[in-house]
């Protein structure tokens, strides 16, 4: 591939001309990278909601046109100036925040917020000169997240790519680029179950079963799913989910079902919906004393999260995550060795992700919460244990689940990015010890709130980001625990399709059939 160095390749690529209209493939023009960046072949890519979400843009500022796509695994065609440790040839995973190893946040074990590289939705040019390396005729197409893998090739800046094991299959790894980090991450770095512990997630799309994985690997005893599609049940039990509740199914509070369950509360909880709801839910859901509350959903701009002070008077901790506090560089070579190690199973992922963190944690219960009741059969295969569709129930989920778990939930994820079922994640986990993690990405105005008691009541909620890994120096790491089996990827895949055909990964992501679709780029 060396021999295009240095020169504009032009390739076929998929481009968002306006919000909501079908993808249209063109012949693109990618110039060379310039200081710091990295020119690579994208083999495998796959769609993410947050794609479906900014190609809506509904919730999120306009971007048009646009070369969309964040989760991906290609081979480096060439690189720029000042690049030193990475080659032509070299496999890697593009990621939509970075790791610049410099900054005050990179240099902190307790932090992959990169200063430079974080992730800004609005920017849509190489941070380098603010131009684009994308064109059509001349006229300039937009990058996105800083990947843009919905082309033959792209052009990213060397702190936001992860370095990995060139034995690993990118077809299947390249899951860990995004959701699966994030919400397994959320589980095992952030809620951090205990052993027998019982956990509630809340959304069980590719995040939450990923983040139900992490509690079955992490041996929690009852993991609690929460979703509003009973459907998706079955699925997640795949995951570790052992339980399930639908909100709609009940005439209170989710969080109230949930402490029903839970004799007072979950230990954990983690919202991955976005939704305010989900967040207090999950938050209020988990045991008072030591329930701890991560929120992974990505709300609405506007949101509010509001819940009662007393639940963090009694002892209930809430946190927030970023991609699964992993440090892209550094930590997901070691995760897609522990995929090598079948430590973790990512195939199950691949569908039409995010349990598998909660499974891996050896979490004993991992419940799955979604609004589609069929994901629960797939979620199984993520150690989801059981089931909580919020539309079975006339209360809040986060009630749902502390009554299934006597009180809460240990930790709790919520992959959705619906500020309710943020909520939920966070109210649903137990007072004393719970954690809710967020991942999901939420509307741009969403607003959460909660009562300030959750968080006296000794809940802890988080935020993460990717998992909080650090792009170049953890992704690496975590492809080796794929290597190792130690990380099961392949059942996040359910579905296939060639780049031609890529409009029906979003029907497929849009029907709620997949969990996550490859998308092959050489047919």
């Amino acid at each position: 591939m060396s021999n295009t160095a240095g020169q504009v390749i032009r390739c076929k690529a998929a481009v968002a001309w306006e919000a909501g209209k079908p993808l249209v493939i063109e012949e693109v023009e990618v110039a060379p990278p310039q200081k710091m960046e990295v020119r690579v072949k994208i083999l495998y890519t796959s769609l993410c909601h947050t794609d479906v979400y900014f190609w809506e843009a509904k919730g999120q500022n306009p971007v048009f046109p646009r070369i969309l796509g964040h989760e991906a695994g290609g081979i480096v065609e060439s690189v720029g100036e000042g690049v030193t440790d990475l080659a032509p040839g070299d496999h890697v995973l593009p990621v939509f925040t970075g790791e610049c190893k410099e900054c005050a946040h990179c240099k902190s074990e307790e932090s992959n917020m990169c200063d430079l590289l974080r992730i800004n939705t609005d920017r849509r040019v190489m941070i380098h000169d603010q131009k684009s390396r994308f064109s059509i005729n001349g006229k300039p197409i937009f990058h996105f997240v800083g990947t843009s893998t919905f082309s033959e090739y792209t052009v990213v800046h060397v702190g936001c790519l992860a370095k990995i094991n060139p034995l690993a299959p990118l077809d299947k790894v390249r899951v860990l680029s995004c959701g699966i980090s994030t919400g397994f991450g959320a589980t095992v770095n952030v809620a951090k179950p205990k052993k027998g512990s019982a956990v509630a997630v809340f959304g069980l799309g590719a995040v939450g079963l990923a983040a139900a994985e992490g509690a079955k690997v992490s041996g929690a005893s009852r993991i609690i799913g929460v979703d509003l599609n009973s459907n998706r049940y079955e699925q997640a039990k795949k995951f570790g989910v052992t339980e399930f509740v639908n909100p709609k199914d009940y005439n209170k509070p989710v969080q109230e079902v949930i402490a029903e369950m839970t004799n007072g509360g979950v230990d954990r909880s983690v919202e991955c919906t976005g939704s305010t709801e989900a967040m207090i839910s999950a938050f209020e859901c988990v045991h008072d004393g030591w329930g701890v509350a991560v929120l992974v959903g990505v709300p609405h701009k506007d949101a509010v999260f509001k819940t009662h002070p007393v639940n963090f008077l009694n002892e209930r901790t809430l946190k927030g995550t970023f991609f699964g506090n992993y440090k892209p560089r550094s930590d997901i070579p070691s995760v897609v060795e522990k995929y090598m190690n079948k430590e973790l199973e990512l195939e199950k992922f691949i569908t039409h992700q995010a349990a598998e963190g909660a499974r891996v944690s050896g979490a004993s219960r991992i419940i799955g919460v979604d609004l589609n009741s069929n994901r629960y059969e797939q979620a199984k295969k993520f150690g989801v244990t059981e089931f909580v569709n919020p539309k079975d129930y006339n209360k809040p989920v986060q009630e749902v689940i502390s009554e299934m778990t006597n009180g809460g939930v240990d930790r709790s994820v919520e992959c959705t990015g619906s500020t309710e079922a943020m909520i939920s994640a966070f109210e649903c986990v137990h007072d004393g010890w719970g954690v809710a993690v967020l991942v999901g990405v939420p509307h741009k105005d969403a607003v959460f709130k909660t009562h300030p008691v959750n968080f006296l009541n000794e809940r802890t909620l988080k935020g993460t980001f990717f998992g909080n890994y650090k792009p170049r120096s953890d992704i690496p790491s975590v492809v080796e625990k794929y290597m190792n089996k130690e990380l099961e990827l392949e059942k996040f895949i359910t579905h296939q399709v060639p780049f031609s055909e890529i409009n029906k990964a979003f029907e497929y992501m849009l029907k709620g059939e997949s969990i996550r679709c490859i998308i092959k780029m050489e047919e």
